[in-house]
């Protein structure tokens, strides 16, 4: 209210309002940098689907949205479906968009499992 008060004022007393204004140029400066952000977003999310459609060919282990994971047998982009054993033998068809990961092979030199059975940190 107090903007629109002193608009009234400069105009009352015959003064120029324009794009000078301190409030308009920071207004303007602070839809630059949305926008900017907003463009710079998209085009990493596009950057990382494009990353993830490479590396989506038959025979690497994936994980899907719903937290199934599986080997990626292969892949139909007509009918955008995906095939994927889950179990030596079993194979599900899912929609290729479900695909959210390539899983990467843990280094088997890791022994995580002595982290949990290490019994001297224990105490009695």
């Amino acid at each position: 209210m107090h903007v629109l008060t002193h608009i009234a004022q400069q105009q009352e007393q015959g003064e120029q309002t324009g794009w000078f204004d301190p409030l308009t140029l920071g207004m303007l400066a602070l839809l630059a940098v949305m926008i900017f952000f907003m463009f710079r977003s998209s085009r990493k999310r596009k950057q990382q689907q494009q990353d993830l459609q490479t590396k989506m060919v038959p025979g690497v282990r994936v994980m899907t949205t719903s937290g199934i994971f599986g080997t990626l047998l292969w892949i139909d982009e007509e009918k955008t479906q995906a095939g994927i054993e889950v179990a030596p033998g079993v194979e599900i068809v899912v929609h290729r968009q479900i695909l959210s990961q390539v899983v990467e092979e843990e280094d088997p030199s890791v022994d995580s499992e002595s982290d949990y059975n290490d019994d001297s940190s224990r105490e009695d």
